[in-house]
């Protein structure tokens, strides 16, 4: 993954956060993901996408990332992070989903934007650059 010439550690602000999401989602390590997150997180999804919603608490963003991770291998390449007012945080990531069962892949841009209270992330909206190409990548051979 590309990233800024800092880290999590170093930065220890709201930037930290997005760059320390992306890193632990790339790492597979759900337990440092899930520190960045308070118990009653809440993560919508776009209706355009095979996993709609809202997902809440430590449990609902569980099953999201097994929903997304039953058919789809996500690798972030770039993480870009815009720091705003009062807790939001905007992070884009370029990341490549592969289908694990035809192992066809596409690059595509997704963006999420974080309300951070206390050093944690409380809620979560995400937006996708394709969804189209990434709900057909899903359903490829289902």
């Amino acid at each position: 993954m590309t990233q800024p010439n800092e880290t999590a550690a170093s930065i220890g602000s709201n930037r930290g956060i997005g760059l320390g999401i992306a890193q632990a989602m790339n790492d597979g390590d759900l337990p440092r993901l899930l520190s960045f997150l308070a118990e009653d997180v809440e993560v919508n999804e776009p209706n355009e996408v095979p996993w709609p919603g809202s997902f809440k608490g430590h449990t609902g963003f569980q099953d999201l990332l097994a929903k997304i991770g039953s058919r789809l291998l996500v690798e972030i390449l770039r993480v870009d992070v815009f720091e705003g007012l009062d807790g939001l945080l905007a992070v884009r990531m370029h990341a490549r989903f592969t289908s694990q069962a035809t192992d066809r892949s596409i690059e595509s841009s997704v963006a999420e934007v974080h309300e951070i209270r206390d050093g944690l992330v409380h809620r979560t909206d995400v937006f996708y650059k394709e969804p189209r190409l990434v709900a057909e990548l899903f359903a490829d051979g289902h």
